[in-house]
């Protein structure tokens, strides 16, 4: 339409995704002169407050910063010890802060009558602003601020954006969805994709899927209902979902039903398998022979056994290792990352070179990366006291780990960089290196001594990944497709796997009965900063619709064979407690046998 592409914005959820379609643009248009603007609505935010100097209307010094979650965890923990409130309740106050302030921008001059968190949020912004930080909600609600009072900044903006595309619309906030309306006020071309059958993390985040459907009921709408990827039998299962959604009366899904392409979708009315077990072994046991079976058949098949929680992917990586099947963890914890567990293992030695366990662990982890032979491995095992102490002249191992010993005087930088530099230097993870250094390097100014660093870094191993430290992940597709990748079922939108196994289909994992769901304490604390909290029926509504949602989700990431699985008794805290299906489990299996006849 001759618009020009500085004057069109597309906004995306994730960097990846942003970086995603500026490649597929130029290979697209390789004689495309400039691209559009391409970049999260975290990334315009910050160009809003930013350019033109317009931070100084907000009171902000030219050089302030977006405080990163290492920083973020530690003033905040800073502010609960102040308030004399446990460390474990960090994160809980952390996700409050976020929902607080998303009911700032809804309701004018809103204050929580919840005093000591009123306490923690003065304090923790209080903090933010002696250091000249902002933190990603920040970013949002001052844009917003930006836009809002002052009309020449607002008409500045207005007539570049002739046209805004929104990407994984339905995942959008309240926020978000104020800031991209304002914007597009003036030509009101405004472009929202998205999919609310897919809406899975309104239960944990501000995203408002409502706001979604509100502006598909009053836009026009281009429904795209069309899916080649899946087996016909998988489309019937995603389908079903829907339709058990509709006969018991959840309002989790739209109307859309998912139908195939002419002549693309493998044709396969038993795609879909659905298995209950006696005890979770027996669960495992059919897991473990289907993958060797499809291995056998096709090694480069991709396989993928998708999780409800990131605490039951080390449980199944670990069974993966014991039958020597290739795993990959696709999660956002940092364990995930080789780089780094490598890293902080050689960190652990260097702070207590005495314990004979962390060798071992070392050699373990060097060994099945590849860069250490059985030798080493067996060296490591066999060994009667301190590695330093040996001089077994002819052991990689032994050289390698006293080398480290003896750089502890290093700064903790170089010594990560120089760790990763040693054995990584080869590997794609090389790119990785200065960003494990840095965080190292920054929890170190915190930590004070060694010791305490190297504590904290194994502490947050298995917390969510940082929001501004990007891992590159597994190299390529072709690497990927000689594993088998566990993840969690949100971890899985958006990607595709030959094969897919959703195991332990509880209800306690996928509950989907008002009168059996437990709220968790964290999910009614959020409500307490909230302008108009919602009752417990609510909430529980909220949770099965998303669980519905999320289990969609994981069936559609299936290309040719899924297989739906649990067992009526599974192992928690050493003892066996008997379990049950989830509701959606027989429920599809119901209509899965009606629509067969």
């Amino acid at each position: 339409s001759n618009i020009e592409a500085k004057n069109i914005f597309v906004l995306t959820f994730m960097e990846s995704a942003a970086r995603n379609f500026r490649e597929r643009i130029k290979a697209k248009y390789p004689d495309l002169a400039e691209l559009p603007n391409i970049s999260t609505i975290h990334g315009l935010a910050l160009r809003i407050i930013k350019e033109n100097n317009n931070y100084s209307y907000l009171g902000l010094d030219y050089d302030f910063e977006i405080v990163d979650d290492i920083k973020r965890a530690s003033i905040l923990n800073e502010v609960l010890i102040l308030n004399n409130i446990s460390f474990d309740k960090s994160e809980l106050y952390d996700r409050a802060i976020s929902a607080y302030k998303n009911e700032l921008s809804l309701y004018d001059n809103y204050k929580t009558q919840n005093k000591l968190f009123l306490n923690v949020y003065n304090e923790y912004q209080k903090k933010l602003k002696e250091q000249n930080l902002i933190d990603y909600d920040d970013l949002l609600l001052y844009s917003l601020k930006l836009l809002k009072e002052n009309k020449d900044i607002l008409n500045y903006y207005q007539d570049l954006a002739h046209v805004i595309i929104e990407d994984e619309a339905q995942d959008s906030s309240y926020v978000q969805q104020s800031l991209i309306k304002l914007l597009g006020a003036k030509h009101n071309n405004i472009i929202r994709c998205g999919d609310i059958n897919q809406a899975i993390t309104s239960t944990f985040t501000n995203s408002d899927p409502k706001g979604f459907k509100d502006f598909m009921t009053q836009s026009l709408n281009v429904v795209m209902d069309r899916c080649q990827r899946c087996a016909t039998g998988v489309l019937d299962c995603a389908n079903n979902t829907v339709e058990y959604s509709k006969l018991n009366h959840i309002e989790a899904f739209s109307d859309l039903v998912m139908k195939p392409v002419e002549d693309k979708n493998i044709v396969d009315k038993n795609a879909v398998e659905f298995e209950i077990f006696d005890v979770e072994k027996d669960e495992k046991k059919f897991i473990i022979k289907k993958i060797k079976e499809i291995l056998k058949e096709d090694k480069n098949a991709t396989i993928a056994i998708l999780l409800r929680s990131n605490f039951a992917i080390e449980n199944y990586v670990n069974l993966m290792k014991e039958h020597s099947i290739k795993t990959y963890r696709n999660s956002d914890s940092l364990i995930n990352n080789s780089l780094y567990r490598v890293v902080v293992l050689i960190l652990e030695f260097i702070k207590d070179p005495y314990d004979l366990k962390i060798v071992c662990d070392i050699a373990k982890e060097l060994y099945e990366l590849g860069y250490y032979t059985i030798q080493s491995f067996n060296y490591a095992q066999n060994l009667k006291g301190p590695l330093f102490l040996a001089s077994d002249f002819d052991e990689p191992l032994y050289w390698d780990l006293t080398y480290f010993l003896f750089k502890n005087h290093s700064s903790i930088y170089d010594l990560v960089y120089e760790i990763g530099e040693f054995y990584f230097s080869r590997s794609s993870q090389k790119a990785n290196i200065p960003l494990i250094a840095a965080m190292a390097q920054k929890i170190s100014q915190s930590a004070k001594t060694f010791e305490n660093t190297v504590l904290k870094l194994r502490e947050i191993q298995h917390k969510l990944n940082f929001s501004n430290i990007k891992f590159y992940s597994l190299e390529d597709n072709t690497q990927k497709a000689s594993y088998t990748q566990v993840m969690t079922l949100h971890k899985s939108k958006g990607d595709e796997f030959d094969y897919v196994f959703i195991p332990e289909l509880t209800q306690e994992n996928l509950c989907l009965s008002k009168n059996e769901l437990r709220l968790k304490e964290n999910t009614k604390f959020i409500q307490k900063v909230k302008y108009i909290p919602k009752s417990d029926d609510e909430l529980k509504k909220e949770i099965i619709e998303e669980n519905l949602r999320l289990i969609y989700v994981g069936i559609t990431r299936a290309k040719k064979k899924l297989y739906l699985s649990c067992a009526q008794k599974y192992k928690y805290f050493s003892k066996m407690r008997e379990t049950k299906p989830t509701q959606l489990f027989e429920g599809l299996e119901e209509i899965w046998l009606k629509n067969q006849k």
